[in-house]
């Protein structure tokens, strides 16, 4: 169900990559990020609660508060540390996900030591429509509408999406006495834009809005005695985005092309409880500035194929310039808690192709006005032995410095005296492709981090975590991934991570880093019928959700089922069922997690 590389912005050969296409997120109808992510290689993902809530996510095993995640090439700001609301991104309205694993996450406009998550925004290529409409378990009803328009000069997506959950599950965890049903609603819209006015000139850009209302719960005491998450029966987090980017683009000659991007983000966080207000808002503006220069192309071989026959040499050179503004709602006496601060960056980057030999090499300069200046690099080498199998390389360092809700989000989950985060890494792979529509990849990680930010387990706050530092802490794992096309109409693949996670200071497992996760399935087209099925098992290792490793969370195995049925070439009705195992072992301490369930929807396109 994923390809192992293939991205239209195109990431080197010796980058660690997983593409989800837009075919891939709707054949699998899966609603939201929460159900794409999962399972995926290097992606660490626990839900907190409902699924319909904060969702804890790293990248091989790193987290970050800002960069994380980016759309369309702007960072995006998490909830709290780590932690995004992953359900109130629905899948219709993305064209294409890639996860960029390693240390060249800058090179996309991310910050975190262990890659980035590259969301982009739906693009239809010709004028049509849809309407999806799902309802199941929980009393959840989703509805999607999206419409497009494409022409010689350019063209036009919009999309728009509702959720609603009327008899969710606890937030708190019901085995310890919870028994309240917590709500959900969401909706999203969002529009992206290609145009061509003149010629060797082109205009781009996206507008998306993001708004969810989620019931939640609050600090108590279980029955153990042991503080953890308790029902509050008014309790809620609301969380709204605004994401805005255009990007004009001009080739200035055959073998230079100049673009200017230009983006703002916003993120607001307003939450009750224990009858206590909390709020936090995050504000980006963005000013990134790149020439690309064909400096030497030589003659293609035979094939006609550059990419493993040719030479070529680019370059790229530019600037950014970042102004980030952050503020708790309810600031102290004598304690102020927001911020701001301007980020310069200078960047340079080099490509070659020889033969069937790769590689690249980037430096970036990032000056803060608070920090003072900081120089990152990364590069890559990667070798096609054979037209099937290709080796690859890649390293460099990083440096992230606290989001201004990591350090300012308090008594929620921040912590004022956050130190920035430091990492070298490394990793080495190898891609075979044995025939069509068949791959294996496998690549082995080491990561160095000094001051990892992360959450840890913090029961006296109304949040029940707070983001702190990791003195030295290091990483190492490796990540297979693989299909196999079973003749015409059977798919078959499985994803698998090992991650040994280590605070090297204590000698203890890092909170919330399973050491085994992965999953299998298993996708079949009948032959006589335009009928499908699609089974998948998904496994979560054992962990620890603590610092002092006290908090041990056991493992847990989700059998999802889907089966489609195509009306006609505009209407496909299908079924899917979630856990079905009813495997309800908690993935954060005291929180729900939700039992069996069973989905229904038809997806009609409009011509």
């Amino acid at each position: 169900m994923t390809a192992p590389r293939g991205p239209s912005d195109p990431v080197p050969a010796a980058s660690s990559v997983t593409v989800v296409e837009r075919a891939t997120l709707e054949s699998s109808q899966q609603r939201n990020l929460n159900r794409v992510l999962r399972g995926l290689p290097g992606v660490n993902l626990h839900r907190a609660g409902s699924g319909t809530t904060l969702s804890s996510v790293s990248v091989r095993g790193v987290q970050s508060g800002q960069g994380q995640f980016t759309l369309d090439g702007i960072p995006l700001y998490s909830g709290v540390s780590g932690a995004f609301n992953l359900s109130a991104w629905p899948a219709d309205a993305l064209e294409r996900i890639e996860v960029v694993r390693g240390v060249t996450a800058p090179r996309y406009g991310g910050r975190g030591a262990g890659g980035v998550i590259r969301l982009f925004t739906r693009d239809e290529r010709e004028s049509g429509g849809f309407v999806h409409l799902e309802g199941g378990s929980y009393g959840a009803l989703s509805s999607s509408i999206g419409a497009g328009a494409a022409g010689d000069a350019g063209r036009l997506t919009v999309t728009a999406n509702d959720d609603e959950v009327f008899d969710g599950i606890s937030h708190a965890d019901q085995e310890n006495g919870n028994p309240e049903r917590d709500g959900y609603h969401g909706r999203l819209g969002a529009a992206r834009f290609a145009l061509a006015p003149a010629h060797r000139f082109t205009l781009d850009g996206s507008l998306l809005y993001k708004r969810s209302r989620a019931e939640i719960d609050g600090p108590g005491t279980l029955p153990d005695g042991r503080p953890g998450l308790r029902d509050d029966l008014t309790a809620f987090g609301i969380e709204e985005t605004w994401v805005a980017q255009t990007q004009p683009s001009v080739a200035l000659n055959r073998r230079w092309n100049s673009s200017l991007q230009l983006g703002f983000t916003r993120n607001r966080v307003a939450t009750r409880v224990r009858d206590t207000p909390f709020g936090f808002d995050n504000r980006l503006l963005l000013a990134r500035w790149t020439n690309d220069h064909l400096l030497y192309e030589g003659a293609p071989g035979p094939t006609g194929d550059r990419a493993t026959t040719g030479s070529a040499v680019s370059f790229r050179w530019g600037g950014e310039v970042q102004q980030e503004e952050g503020g708790n709602q309810f600031d102290r006496p004598g304690l102020p808690l927001h911020g701001a601060r301007t980020i310069y960056t200078g960047l340079t980057e080099s490509q070659a192709w020889l033969g069937r030999m790769s590689g690249f090499a980037g430096v970036r300069v990032d000056h803060y006005d608070d920090l003072g200046m900081h120089p990152t690099a990364y590069g890559g080498l990667a070798y096609a032995a054979t037209n099937a199998l290709t080796v690859r390389a890649s390293g460099g360092n990083t440096y992230r410095a606290p989001a201004f809700h990591e350090l300012f989000f308090i008594p929620f989950s921040g912590q004022p005296g956050l130190e920035p985060e430091r990492s070298v890494g490394a990793d080495l792979g190898i891609d075979w492709s044995p025939r069509p529509a068949s791959h294996l990849s496998l690549t082995g990680y080491y990561s160095r981090l000094d001051d990892l930010i992360q959450l840890t387990f913090a029961p006296e706050l109304p949040g029940l975590f707070v983001s702190e530092n990791i003195a030295e802490a290091r990483i190492w794992g490796f990540e297979v991934e693989g299909e196999y096309r079973w003749g015409s109409s059977i798919d078959s693949g499985f994803e698998y991570t090992y991650a040994n996670s280590t605070d090297l200071v204590h000698d203890r497992e890092l909170r919330k880093r399973p050491r085994h996760q992965g999953r299998i399935y298993t996708d079949w087209q009948t032959m006589h019928a335009p009928l499908s099925v699609f089974i998948e098992a998904v496994y979560r290792g054992r962990h620890f959700d603590d610092d002092a490793n006290q908090l041990l969370l056991e493992d847990a195995v989700y059998l999802n089922a889907q089966a489609s049925y195509r009306v006609n070439q505009n209407v496909l009705f299908y079924v899917r069922g979630e856990n079905l195992n009813d495997d309800r072992t908690p993935e954060t301490f005291s929180f729900g997690v939700p039992g069996a369930a069973v989905f229904g929807g038809v997806r009609v396109e409009l011509p």
